[in-house]
């Protein structure tokens, strides 16, 4: 069987034709060039029918390649293409370009950043500031003024990367890094002097102290000499009158000490909290943003527990019942703190209870600004009625609806409103079905 193959396969070998070592015939050893060819135009062959410029979407998802060979490439090529492009021509996609930065920067290379400019941001404060001891220590020229403002402004733009970069991952690693290798050098540097103020009278150093207390305050958690300083100076800003930047500045350190480290000074938080209430207090109707945002941080304050006492409350929950009936706005996250303060705190439910027409009322009425459904941001608000005593709605219905339906509306809205309320009452105390009849 395999011989007969094998013979086969010797028979076709010798059937082909043999041209080795043949030659053409003469007239046949011509290279033919008469055959048609298509010019090769890459543009043509790359894009599809009806598709824009080859590059223009290509390169920008290049940049986000697995490859690292392939990004770095695809960065050269921009380069090149950046540098023969007007700026006017490349003004448009400024946004997108700042967000490819944004990702590079915040994600990856944010540990990178804060190694860098930390030093060098002591070094420079080391070299300009002054050199005198004891209170000239803190007075700053008007080159070293400068300085210490920029310096304080890239300290704050520094920590908001490294607190975003910790949300994006969910966690306080970066931020627990930063307090371990680099709070001790910024206290020793930065804190002496404290707290500061400038040759040039007509410039107050108010704001670069409160930017710096809440530095201080993000960098170093832990009860030290140097926080009490802080809390002093934050508890004199109380009383003194700031422009909307340092008041924002103030607020932010008052957070820090009353809300996330209330716990670890609660002597100091209380004080300053008391103090907060007071001023809250005292302000006047036009103030009604900065009340808000005062009252938006005693709600918060109040909910961590362990900060205040119900006895310095008392007066603030009197206020906060005459804000709730006269007050004509509130922002939506000043409603979402009282929800949570209505769970924690019974005294203060109570006191909302002895006014509930007025409120009603008064809610009928009210803008809550920043809201995406008004109705529903309003029942947020009567959310207080589900932790009133069952006895008192059954008692003082009947007497509530007729002293609401004798007060006089000429907006309809505000009667419509104000009839959806009242049947949210009802359903509270089981009444819906008597009303509707």
């Amino acid at each position: 069987m395999g011989k007969g193959k094998h013979k086969k396969v010797l028979r076709s070998e010798k059937a082909k034709v043999k041209l080795k070592g043949a030659k053409l015939p003469k007239g046949q050893n011509i290279t033919k060039t008469d055959f048609k060819v298509k010019k090769i135009l890459i543009r043509e062959q790359l894009k599809e029918a009806g598709d824009s410029q080859v590059l223009q979407k290509t390169v920008g998802q290049l940049c986000l390649d697995i490859d690292k060979e392939v990004r770095r490439e695809s960065f050269r090529c921009l380069q090149a293409l950046f540098g023969a492009i007007d700026v006017a021509l490349v003004e448009p996609f400024f946004d997108m370009l700042s967000s490819y930065l944004r990702y590079f920067s915040e994600a990856k290379k944010a540990t990178f950043y804060v190694e860098q400019m930390v030093p060098l941001l002591v070094e420079t404060w080391l070299e300009i500031r002054p050199q005198n001891t004891g209170k000239a220590q803190g007075v700053l020229g008007q080159e070293a003024a400068n300085t210490f403002s920029l310096i304080l402004g890239i300290f704050h733009e520094l920590w908001a990367m490294v607190v975003r970069c910790d949300e994006q991952n969910q966690s306080q690693e970066m931020q627990n890094w930063l307090r371990k290798t680099h709070s001790r050098d910024f206290c020793q540097t930065f804190m002496i002097g404290f707290p500061f103020s400038f040759t040039d009278k007509s410039h107050s150093a108010q704001e670069e102290n409160l930017r710096l207390c809440h530095l201080f305050c993000c960098l170093c958690a832990t009860p030290t000499e140097q926080m009490h300083e802080i809390i002093d100076y934050t508890s004199a800003s109380l009383t003194r009158t700031h422009s909307a930047q340092s008041w924002g500045c103030l607020l932010k350190v008052l957070r820090i000490i009353v809300v996330q480290n209330g716990k670890s000074s609660p002597a100091q938080a209380r004080k300053l909290c008391e103090k907060l209430l007071n001023l809250h207090t005292k302000l006047p109707p036009p103030a009604c943003q900065l009340r808000g945002r005062i009252l938006l941080l005693i709600c918060h304050a109040i909910t961590t527990g362990g900060v205040l006492d119900k006895d310095s409350l008392l007066p603030w929950f009197q206020r906060m019942r005459h804000t709730l009936c006269h007050e004509e706005k509130l922002p939506e996250e000043l409603v979402d703190a009282l929800g949570r303060l209505y769970t924690i705190s019974r005294e203060f439910v109570l006191y909302l209870g002895q006014e509930l027409p007025s409120i009603l009322i008064n809610i009928s009425r009210m803008e809550i600004t920043e809201s995406t459904n008004a109705l529903q941001s309003k029942r947020k608000l009567l959310n207080f009625l589900f932790w009133l005593p069952g006895k008192l709605l059954r008692k003082n219905w009947i007497s509530w609806w007729m002293r609401i339906s004798g007060s006089t509306f000429r907006d309809s809205i505000a009667v419509r409103n104000l009839r959806q309320l009242f049947l949210i009452l009802f359903n509270f105390i089981g009444l819906n079905e008597k009303f509707e009849k």
